[in-house]
């Protein structure tokens, strides 16, 4: 049996560690998200792979309403 040492032992925060950190971390207003991760992605891994997870989710249903839109005049009944 193989035993995997825990994220404290390979020196990683916990969770609620990393969330202290990242709460207590301080940005500017107009700061750009994306760019805030790409710096920071490796000092926070756990909650950057939350942000990956729902950046990417639009924030209007305006974009999707125009797909539909294209498929129907693309997906009619000849």
């Amino acid at each position: 049996m193989e035993i995997t040492p825990t994220a404290q032992e390979q020196g990683q925060l916990s969770i609620e560690e990393e969330f202290g950190s990242y709460i207590a971390t301080t940005s500017q207003a107009d700061a750009d998200v994306l760019t805030f991760w790409e710096l920071e992605h490796m000092r926070f891994p756990m909650i950057y792979l939350i942000a990956m997870d729902y950046l990417p989710v639009q924030p209007s249903s305006v974009p999707c309403e125009h797909i539909f839109l294209l498929s129907a005049e693309t997906n009619t009944k000849k």
